[in-house]
């Protein structure tokens, strides 16, 4: 990561209430909207602290020890301080299939990995999640040669490889020849025709891939099978937040083992 996913910066009501912890251009983006002013972090290891001069709607995760408690930027597996990359215990393309509420408060469930643990972490996802799809009978849909959410033009792929070529200028005589008549046939242009600098830069924003109109991934129909979508909560017999948690816990117990 570039920038660090804890910013250790208090963030406080207008009576002093710890509401959250933010980033530290969070903090300092109240202090230049005016809508707060910095103040004494007190003895915590925090950053900053930033009072607030206006009242919140609510009182974000005040009382919560979990969310309000001083984050290190580590490996949560090995503990390394180097090379960190943010990781979901539930993968995303789940996650945002769940009812709204289950969705709101997930901070937990995004932790930081060295890439050592990240790959062992990721490896293990991959398992669950193509365990997930087997036992809903949709595991052939995410094998390799299955339908994809996009179709690639493979004459517009072709000339664009060319032109971003073309557009270095240290490129051999004879490979500029190949690539300039790839992309001259492209663009419908005669052998003697000139290719300006223009047609190569539009030819390397071409665009070579399609959306498939209809397309669902595969997790979603899995989710939905599952009956853990939004589109659940409709005809809930009571049992949907046990299935939702169990869902979740099924990952987590995933995510321990593999960076154990």
């Amino acid at each position: 990561r570039k920038t660090v996913l804890y910013g250790g910066c208090k963030l406080l009501s207008p009576t002093g209430l710890h509401l959250a912890n933010v980033s530290e251009a969070k903090a300092l983006w109240y202090v230049a909207q005016g809508l707060g002013v910095r103040v004494d972090p007190g003895q915590d290891s925090l950053k900053m602290a930033v009072k607030l001069n206006f009242e919140p709607k609510g009182v974000g995760h005040a009382g919560d020890d979990f969310y309000l408690q001083t984050m290190v930027n580590r490996c949560v597996g090995c503990g390394s301080l180097k090379d960190l990359v943010r990781f979901s215990i539930v993968p995303h393309v789940f996650r945002s299939q769940f009812p709204l509420r289950f969705k709101e408060h997930s901070s937990h469930d995004i932790v930081l990995l060295c890439n050592s643990c990240f790959v062992a972490a990721s490896d293990t996802s991959q398992d669950l999640r193509r365990r997930h799809l087997r036992d809903q009978g949709l595991l052939d849909s995410a094998a390799k040669g299955a339908p994809c959410p996009f179709v690639i033009d493979q004459d517009k792929l072709r000339a664009r490889g060319a032109a971003v070529a073309l557009l270095h200028p240290k490129l051999p005589a004879e490979v500029r020849l190949a690539k300039e008549a790839i992309v001259r046939s492209y663009l419908g242009k005669s052998e003697e025709d000139l290719l300006t600098e223009e047609e190569l830069e539009g030819v390397r924003n071409t665009v070579t891939r399609t959306v498939v109109d209809g397309y669902v991934p595969p997790e979603v129909t899995c989710m939905r099978r599952l009956g853990i979508t939004a589109d659940s909560e409709g005809h809930d017999d009571g049992s949907l937040e046990q299935r939702c948690l169990e869902f979740v816990i099924g990952w987590r117990r995933c995510f321990l083992e593999s960076v154990r």
